[in-house]
């Protein structure tokens, strides 16, 4: 009893009369509209904006990351050939700097070796000089010798104590 009584208010409380109902309904209506245009479509068209400049900005953080990717690979690689343009320089310099040393000490070796045979060409000079003294020197002697040994009359004994003399002079 209690329930039967009650279905019927619940529904009449509920919908009281028709013409509020349709009240309702097209007062939501006019507010959803309303909220669409004025709300809505602006928020979307804001929304699309953003997404819009978010895009664009990920473009160009793409475009640019790979613009650094590209610089960073350009600058190895002009890294790596000065590198390698170094090795070669270095490499010539030593290279150079060898055949210099070589020539320095070829050229050395040489100018040793013509001082070598210059010191020996006049100590074979002085040599000739010093044996062509001595042999004047000995002729001029035996000359000496001679003229006294036929200046004075010549017997054994004065003979021998000439040659002693002669002997000791040339000590």
């Amino acid at each position: 009893m209690f329930l039967e009584a009650g279905i019927p208010n619940i529904i009449e409380n509920l919908f009281p009369n028709l013409a509020n109902f349709i009240a309702h309904i097209l007062s939501t209506i006019i507010i959803l509209i309303l909220l669409t245009k004025l709300v809505y479509k602006p928020f979307r068209e804001t929304i699309k904006e953003r997404r819009k400049k978010i895009s664009e900005l990920l473009d160009d953080a793409v475009s640019k990351q790979a613009k650094a990717n590209k610089n960073n690979k350009e600058s190895f690689k002009i890294l790596d050939s000065a590198k390698e343009e170094s090795k070669m320089i270095m490499n010539s310099a030593k290279l150079s700097a060898d055949n210099l040393k070589l020539e320095i000490m070829d050229n050395a070796r040489a100018e040793a070796a013509n001082i070598q045979k210059h010191a020996q060409k006049t100590i074979q000079l002085e040599k000739n000089e010093m044996y062509e003294q001595m042999r004047q020197e000995v002729i001029d002697l035996a000359f000496v010798a001679a003229e006294k040994l036929l200046n004075e009359n010549i017997s054994k004994d004065k003979n021998e104590k000439m040659i002693k003399d002669f002997i000791n002079s040339l000590d």
